[in-house]
């Protein structure tokens, strides 16, 4: 079963981590962002019942800042960040309206996969992409974590190559803002966590937001796992969350 999404909640959760994460992000990667926002603002509108692809296209992801040799400069060099996201939604048939025609929910329906890279900057400015993995939320009928994680190669790559289809490696990190938050968490190891400790409006805002996205997330997870019999580990393998899960 698809879930669902206030696009309010949604919104504002993409306008204040913008904010927060403004001075992470090169001018491409704010403009990717501000970009996005827009593409779901005017989905709002859009018609009922119909699949809508929402994206940050991999030819223009949120770009990161360099993170100049921060964590391991011995072993990583220096590494920027990108992410490119596509969520097939819909709005569905009978939706309440706001102000100006606004739906107020959408569904997922179908892909929902956003995909992180990290790349080496080289001695002659060139970039070499040296990781890359998605965070993705499965179907009904997908098997492995209905959140998960997928790590993927490039057609002729020997390890991880897209014909591959597994592992799915569970996960719980469900929107394309909790992959970025994660992603400047790994490349600005010690200045994203002083960053966040700042309470800012933005700060604030977004952190409300999420928490209660994940919180619902684990006490789902929590609940399949107390009623296991048998492997825990499958009873959250097979685990199918319902329909308004993170919106109750």
């Amino acid at each position: 079963m698809a879930l669902r999404f206030a696009f309010d909640d949604v919104e504002s959760e993409i306008e204040s981590f913008a904010q927060l994460a403004q001075s992470y992000l090169d001018s491409r990667g704010s403009n990717a962002l501000k970009a996005w926002l827009t593409a779901l603002q005017n989905l709002r509108t859009a018609r009922q019942g119909v699949t809508h692809r929402w994206e940050i296209p991999t030819a223009m992801p949120i770009r990161t800042i360099s993170n100049s040799n921060e964590g391991h400069p011995q072993r990583d060099g220096c590494l920027v960040g990108m992410l490119s996201t596509l969520w097939e939604i819909t709005i569905p048939a009978g939706c309440p309206k706001i102000s100006g025609g606004r739906s107020t929910v959408f569904h997922l329906a179908g892909i929902a996969c956003t995909r992180v890279s990290l790349w080496r900057i080289n001695a002659d400015c060139s970039e070499t992409e040296v990781a890359r993995w998605s965070f993705e939320i499965g179907g009904d009928d997908s098997p492995g974590c209905h959140f998960h994680v997928q790590v993927k190669g490039d057609v002729g790559d020997r390890l991880f190559p897209p014909t591959l289809s597994i592992p799915r490696l569970p996960g719980m990190l469900v929107t394309p803002i909790d992959a970025l938050d994660f992603l400047l968490g790994e490349l600005f190891q010690r200045r994203w966590e002083q960053h966040l400790g700042k309470e800012t409006h933005d700060l604030l805002q977004w952190s409300s937001i999420q928490r209660q996205r994940l919180t619902k997330v684990l006490a789902w997870q929590h609940q399949h796992a107390q009623r296991a019999r048998g492997s825990v580990w499958f009873a959250l393998k097979r685990a199918k969350p319902e329909i308004d899960q993170l919106a109750k």
